[in-house]
């Protein structure tokens, strides 16, 4: 992404995609230089493997779903330059439900829900990120800072492009 700000605040290019937010927030300050920022398909998203416990309990991963912070992970991390998914689709694709996702930030509800899986002290997991998105970490480290407070501890496993695509 700073290379390709260096091309386009030098002359070089006149048109550059895939900024991070920052680049794009220095693009959007700068005089000399116009921001489009256009909704794309992409859904940012952490899946996790039910087969293994305790991720295997339906509770425990709304209870992950209900401590992810959301507002804030779109304002510190995207500032501001991305919106809440609802759901695995953008919502400009075809088969969008605007319904389908329920969740929001609540840790209290988190807390309970992991009380009634059997989890009320919580546990250790583990999440892997993808090295080549520059955002993996920043988003990962957000989730960590949430999961604590409700007694999740998540260790961060960053990972190459080749090795998490295996993973």
């Amino acid at each position: 992404s700073s290379d390709r700000l260096a091309a386009l605040t030098s002359g070089e290019a006149q048109v550059a995609q895939f900024l991070s937010p920052a680049d794009m927030q220095r693009v959007r300050d700068s005089d000399r230089l116009r921001l489009w920022n256009f909704q794309g398909y992409v859904i940012a998203q952490s899946p996790m493997n039910p087969n293994y416990p305790p991720l295997d309990d339906v509770r425990v991963r709304q209870a992950l779903s209900y401590a992810t912070p959301y507002r804030q992970i779109l304002e510190k991390v995207y500032r501001g330059f991305a919106g809440p998914a609802a759901g695995p689709l953008s919502d400009h694709a075809a088969g969008f439900d605007p319904y389908l996702h329920p969740y929001t930030y609540d840790p209290a509800k988190a807390r309970a829900l992991l009380r009634e899986a059997g989890h009320g002290k919580g546990f250790k997991t583990t999440l892997a990120y993808n090295t080549a998105d520059p955002l993996g970490a920043p988003v990962s480290a957000q989730l960590r800072s949430a999961f604590k407070d409700v007694g999740v501890t998540l260790e961060l496993e960053p990972l190459p492009p080749s090795t998490y695509t295996d993973a």
